[in-house]
Parts: C-alpha cells; sequence; structure tokens
C-alpha cells in the first residue's frame, strides 16, 4: 500500500454526490433510524446507500453488473478473508 490515497469519510461524500449528479442520476435523503438513508435514481432504477461513497459504490455496481448485481465467483472476499487469517499477530 502507497502512503497517499483516499479514504471514505465526510469530505467525501459532496465530490461523490457531484460525480452522481453529472452522471444524470436524481439524488435525496430520507431520515432513518440509522441517521439519513441516500438515494439515487436514474431510468426508473433507484439505489440506496448510508453515506455518499457507499451510494457511489452501489451505483457502481449496477452500472457494471445491471441485472446481475448478486455475482458471488469468484469468491474475492473469502479469498482476502484467507490472507487476512494468515497475517502475522500484531506486536
Amino acid at each position: 500500500m502507497s502512503n497517499s490515497g483516499i479514504s471514505a469519510a465526510g469530505n467525501t461524500s459532496d465530490p461523490c454526490l457531484i460525480l452522481l449528479r453529472s452522471r444524470g442520476y436524481h439524488l435525496w435523503l430520507e431520515p432513518t433510524q440509522r441517521g439519513s438513508l441516500w438515494g439515487a435514481e436514474k431510468s426508473g432504477i433507484s439505489f440506496t446507500g448510508y453515506s455518499g461513497p457507499e451510494l457511489l459504490g452501489v451505483v457502481t455496481h449496477g452500472e457494471a453488473y445491471p441485472g446481475d448485481w448478486n455475482r458471488q465467483s469468484p469468491d474475492i472476499y473469502g479469498d482476502l478473508m484467507e490472507l487476512t487469517d494468515e497475517l502475522p499477530p500484531e506486536e
């Protein structure tokens, strides 16, 4: 990993929303028990998340796999978890 990068945080919400709006998405917020549910809709398809970065991720996922969003193969998550199990304990 490099020493520079970007992380999902409060200051990344507006850039995510700006990007979604520039792609033609209608955006909204709904109050919930967990805070706010962030929404985006385009061409009759709605996406929701609990932050701007999460919403952008869900939209990107939906755009990449329209109609087949629940792909489970290959099991990359499982592979990463196995690698995590192999890490040496922290000192």
